[in-house]
């Protein structure tokens, strides 16, 4: 399945960890959002614990 990951985060810190993981395995469309296809339910709720772990909602 491929996802689209758009995302606003002001603080530098957070942004820069959230860049260097999707760089591991997505593509950069733009500067803030990225292309991935991730085959994996383990795939997809990794992404979802760092981005949960990195980023107060």
């Amino acid at each position: 399945m491929r996802y689209l990951i758009c995302y606003d985060i002001p603080d530098d810190k957070t942004r820069d960890n959230i860049v260097k993981y999707l760089e591991r395995f997505a593509w950069r469309v733009q500067y803030s959002v990225f292309s991935c296809r991730l085959e994996t339910e383990r795939a997809t709720s990794s992404l979802e614990r760092f981005i949960g772990n990195h980023c107060r909602l």
